[in-house]
């Protein structure tokens, strides 16, 4: 297994460099050697302010590497020393795109995988590794097939399987627990599609509620229908929870039937059903809550707006949260009774699962 793993380590590695090896013509990163000025103004009206600043800096890739230019921006401060991209607009002449922020993020991912590793070990990795694999998929197989004109929906369904069989297989092991688990949570995505289209279809959603949405339009030559393209992000974000409840309930069969091999099917699926309704309510909080948090700047914005209720909720860049919050909600709800009965059903007495204490939330 150790084997097949290095050898699944080095394709992934393989695939993902050519993510990182791919650089626009027009675009280059830069150091800033030196601030030659910088003028502070605050916008009228509003207790903004802005710095323009006159920069020199140095390319350090790209065709224009090591030859230094010096431009004005004033989209953000920046200091120097630090590194930056930049967009080549005419000769000679450059816009401030972002800052350079790729050490830190890779910084806080090494400490995750430490971590991880010193948790779970070899289970970990293997973890690490799925979530590898489902980015990939992700990138290389779902978006140019969506792109590409087939129905988003269809596409997460059939993604989202290829995803959860590769994570559960990689961390838990081909067993007939993982098949179990696997077979719980494609019941419930199937389920959540067909109610997340039925209540866009009712709801009229557009799945173009923001300006990502729009822009995303523009650049397809609406192509693409944004409204299936909202139910597919609806049941790729589900794949993680769903992941997590489905293998806990199956390993909490796991244990009750070794405990006790001679419970009937119906007394080991209501013993691990009440295991199971305290893992939902904890999950389907996180859920809510996760959204809320990744929504802070949408909730002041509407909470300023001073707008009534019944209007708020029926805008559809509020509709859209709601129902991905719920419909994932009712998914996981689906998951658990389905994924328990199945187990306590067909599971034996013998067979080992891992338990939720070494499972990773992908």
């Amino acid at each position: 297994m150790t084997r097949k793993l290095y050898i699944l380590s080095i394709l992934c590695i393989l695939f993902v460099i050519p993510i990182f090896a791919f650089a626009q013509q027009d675009i280059f990163k830069a150091k800033v050697l030196d601030i030659v000025s910088s003028n502070e103004t605050t916008l009228e009206g509003l207790n903004i302010t802005t710095i323009e600043q006159k920069i020199r800096v140095l390319i350090i890739d790209g065709d224009l590497s090591q030859k230094e230019f010096t431009f004005t921006q004033n989209k953000f401060e920046v200091e120097e020393g630090e590194y930056i991209f930049m967009q080549q607009i005419e000769e000679g002449q450059f816009q401030l795109l972002e800052k350079d922020r790729t050490q830190m993020i890779f910084f806080v991912v090494l400490i995750f995988i430490l971590l991880i590793f010193a948790l779970n070990r070899m289970q970990g990795l293997r973890s690490i590794l799925g979530l590898l694999l489902s980015f990939l998929v992700i990138i290389f197989v779902m978006l140019p097939l969506i792109i590409s004109g087939f129905n988003p929906l269809l596409v997460s369904i059939v993604v989202g399987a290829l995803i959860l069989s590769s994570v559960l297989f990689l961390s838990h092991g081909y067993n007939q627990g993982s098949l179990i688990a696997l077979c719980g949570t494609l019941g419930a995505i199937l389920c959540a599609g067909l109610l997340s289209l039925g209540v866009s279809i009712w709801m009229k959603l557009t799945g173009l509620g923001s300006d990502e949405s729009l822009n995303a339009l523009i650049v397809t030559g609406g192509s693409i229908d944004f409204g299936e393209l909202l139910l597919a992000g609806i049941i790729i974000g589900m794949l993680g929870v769903l992941d997590d409840i489905a293998i806990t309930q199956v390993a909490v069969v796991s244990e009750i039937k070794k405990a006790n091999p001679l419970l009937a099917t119906r007394e080991v699926f209501v013993r691990a059903l009440r295991v199971g309704k305290e893992h939902v309510s904890a999950l389907v909080n996180t859920l809510i809550l996760a959204y809320t948090g990744a929504s802070f700047p949408l909730l002041i914005l509407l909470y300023k707006s001073g707008v009534r209720f019944d209007l708020l909720i029926s805008q559809e860049i509020v509709s859209v949260e709601i129902v991905r919050t719920l419909v994932g909600s009712i998914g996981l709800i689906i998951a658990v009774p389905l994924t328990t009965y199945l187990a306590a059903r067909f599971l034996k007495s013998n067979q080992t699962i891992t338990s939720h204490c070494a499972h990773t939330h992908h």
